[in-house]
């Protein structure tokens, strides 16, 4: 089988599951979030951040050197399970030591949430090694298999668990069993650990190759979560928690194409990495799989917000809708460059997303303490839109040097579709008022959809048959021409 048609049925694969894992995801959380007030979403999402932070200060890029490395198994698996063990024990004492100092900054619960995130997070880690392994061969359907049923059991826990009242501790149990049935699971299915010779040298390789990668995962956590730290830092909790489950809600349209991404692309550019043409036609086509289920499906999130937020969660989570709203730009934008940071990471050229990532970092940091300060949660998702949208003009400035690649015919589409769909809503809306939420959510998502659809293939139709027809063949389903 050829790469392209493995890479096609593993994505297609992938897609399946990652879709299931959302549509679950999503029904629990409409439960988790009628049951739990928003300021316990709060808590754990502190405790989250204190945890990523201290991952972060001891993670040079294991995971992405792990999948670059195609030799020498039998003493670079070893390695990185070793160094991923040391990550979660360096957790944990940075946590038993700052434990005093959270307490007092921000209450008993939130330092309990940190210290027992950090001593369960441990298991997370060391199953990262034998998911890697699968995932390097580019071979994810028994891992999908595993994360539905880890998603079905896991928050069918967390929903008991709140139901008894239990609040953040609930949504701590939830992530608890979680890991744990990932990790175990990711060690029964992956082949054998080839050997256990890890040296000095191999744990040295590591830090050599994630060095610039270290960095970029500062500034990644910077521009991803710090605004988090900001809104329950000079907020609270309550405004923590409504800003959390609007950044969820917000990257549910998204989260399919990004986990797709992430799990299929880098593996995908790796292997490409010294044929140029193929690799452009395959950067062409995974990003306008992007644009093509990323784009509307945002735009018309947040069409529908206003709507939807009170219908679906309740009208205590009237707040977050233009939270929601704005987030949605953040959230459209990371897909499109995260599939940059994927290819340069795959041709051994990870710095270039490093300095990309801090040039986003610096704007979080400048610009995410006034604008909380001044307009709250609301403020602090302009702040990540900005540094996201810098990112992506930054990221596609390169690109052009790696693969063949234009600007205008890889975006230009699906805006006009989606701003030609926007005109059409603005339109049926003045022409037929409705006050109804059914009636309000069927007229914006039917005219928006029919109208971005219609405009979309009038032109991009032969591209996205094309693409079609390429993934119907790497999945089996459509036989080639003889």
């Amino acid at each position: 089988m050829s790469v392209a048609a493995k890479a096609v049925r593993q994505a297609l694969s992938v897609a399946a599951g990652t879709y299931a894992k959302t549509i679950l995801n999503f029904g629990a959380n409409i439960v988790l979030m009628r049951l739990i007030a928003p300021d316990q979403f709060g808590i754990l999402a502190m405790g989250m951040f204190f945890l990523t932070l201290a991952r972060k200060l001891f993670g040079f890029g294991f995971n992405h050197a792990f999948i670059h490395q195609r030799e020498n198994l039998d003493r670079i698996a070893p390695a990185h399970l070793t160094l991923l063990a040391g990550t979660g024990i360096f957790s944990i004492a940075l946590m038993l030591l700052g434990r005093p100092l959270i307490e007092a900054h921000y209450g008993p619960d939130i330092a309990t949430a940190c210290l027992l995130l950090a001593l369960f997070g441990i298991v997370e880690n060391v199953g990262d090694t034998p998911r890697l392994l699968l995932e390097k061969e580019i071979e994810f359907t028994a891992l999908v298999k595993l994360d539905v049923f880890n998603v079905v059991v896991s928050n069918a826990f967390g929903i008991v668990l709140g139901m008894s009242g239990l609040g953040w501790w609930a949504l701590f149990g939830k992530q608890a069993l979680a890991w744990f049935i990932q990790s175990a699971g990711a060690w029964r299915l992956a082949p054998p650990m080839p050997g256990w010779r890890t040296n000095y040298k191999s744990i040295r390789w590591f830090f050599t190759f994630g060095w610039s990668m270290w960095l970029a995962g500062l500034a990644t956590f910077t521009v991803l979560q710090f605004d988090d730290f900001l809104v329950g830092s000079l907020d609270s909790a309550e405004a923590l928690g409504y800003y959390a489950r609007a950044y969820a809600l917000a990257v549910f349209p998204t989260a399919m194409v990004t986990h797709i991404v992430g799990r299929v692309a880098f593996p995908l550019y790796a292997q490409l990495q010294n044929d140029p043409e193929r690799l452009s036609r395959a950067f062409m086509r995974v990003l306008r799989l992007i644009l093509t289920l990323t784009a509307p499906g945002g735009v018309l999130l947040a069409l529908i917000a206003p709507e939807l937020v009170p219908l679906v969660f309740g009208n205590e989570w009237e707040p977050m809708v233009l939270i929601l709203r704005l987030l949605v730009v953040y959230t459209c934008l990371r897909p499109i460059y995260d599939d940059c940071g994927e290819l340069f990471t795959a041709l051994g050229r990870p710095e270039i997303s490093s300095r990309i990532l801090v040039y986003q970092a610096i704007i979080v940091v400048v610009t995410g303490p006034p604008m909380v300060w001044m307009f709250g949660a609301e403020g602090a998702a302009i702040s990540v839109d900005a540094a996201m949208a810098l990112g992506v003009f930054l990221a596609y400035q390169k690109v052009p040097g790696y693969v063949s690649f234009s600007s205008a015919r890889a975006f230009g589409p699906v805006i006009v579709a989606c701003l030609g769909g926007l005109v059409a809503v603005a339109a049926a809306l003045a022409i037929w008022p409705v006050t109804g939420i059914y009636a309000a959510l069927a007229l914006k998502g039917s005219v928006f959809a029919l109208v971005f659809t219609l405009l979309l293939l009038a032109m991009e139709r032969e591209a996205l048959f094309a693409d079609a027809r390429m993934f119907l063949r790497g999945a089996g389903l459509l036989k080639e021409r003889a």
